[in-house]
């Protein structure tokens, strides 16, 4: 009896680990695709969809105290108490998710408000896009040939660079 309840405790283990894995790389290719999709400001329905399913992840695990609820559930089946062992990635790579995703929604964060406030800037005028999709007008503060005009070129160049 006890060998057959140990090996459903292993079963259900071995879903939850599974099934926690799925959504961990899910979320992550909807990271990936959020950077995308901001970089090359490809704005559409999926992009939504994903932006969706990485909130509803985050507000998960900061609701439940930065515990993902799968985690206690497995630790209710077994595993070692206040690790992450519930999930098939190495365990350097398993310590440390929080440390590398939270910079890579950070980023997304970053990309979505310079689109929002770009594609203000070019609705009032501001800022007259460019033929070939750069950041950046094309009009000048200064003539052309004034040493204020090649200045304002250089930082231009090295905003372009930057962005």
């Amino acid at each position: 009896m006890a060998g057959e309840r140990r090996a459903g405790t292993t079963a259900a283990l071995i879903a939850v680990k599974g099934l926690h894995s799925a959504i961990f790389f899910s979320v992550q290719a909807c990271v990936g695709y959020l950077i995308y999709a901001e970089v090359t400001q490809r704005l559409d329905r999926r992009t939504a969809i994903a932006a969706c399913i990485v909130a509803a992840e985050s507000a998960v695990f900061l609701g439940n105290h930065m515990v993902c609820p799968l985690t206690t559930v497995a630790e209710r089946l077994g595993t070692d108490s206040g690790s992450v062992t519930d999930i098939y990635l190495p365990d350097w790579l398993a310590k440390h998710i929080f440390l590398l995703n939270a910079p890579l929604v950070g980023l997304v964060l970053c990309l979505h408000l310079r689109g929002r406030l770009r594609a203000r800037a070019t609705a009032r005028g501001n800022l007259s896009p460019r033929p070939d999709g750069g950041p950046w007008g094309t009009s000048s503060a200064a003539p052309p040939g004034s040493v204020s005009h090649g200045l304002f070129r250089r930082a231009r160049r090295s905003v372009r660079a930057w962005w």
